[in-house]
């Protein structure tokens, strides 16, 4: 199969398709805001996410108990 690559701004080049392909995000790019955009602009219906690179300063959210959400901040840099 041949690879697609996109970036967040031309994610609406794979709207209504059914085929795989890869998000490429530039340094300082925020994850979830492009996911989000890339998501509404291919017309997403469903997706698996996976990734590969480093983060830096990231933070974290996750579900305590009583469904409280918490956030955990980092500094450095991580894979």
């Amino acid at each position: 199969a041949n690879g697609i690559a996109v970036d967040k701004d031309s994610c609406g080049e794979m709207k209504n398709s059914t085929e795989s392909f890869v998000l490429i995000l530039k340094t300082g790019e925020k994850l979830h805001e492009s996911i989000i955009k890339c998501a509404t602009d291919a017309n997403l219906i469903g997706a698996s996410i996976q990734g590969i690179g480093q983060f830096q300063n990231p933070t974290f959210a996750y579900y305590g108990p009583n469904a409280q959400p918490r956030l955990i901040s980092l500094d450095g840099t991580y894979e």
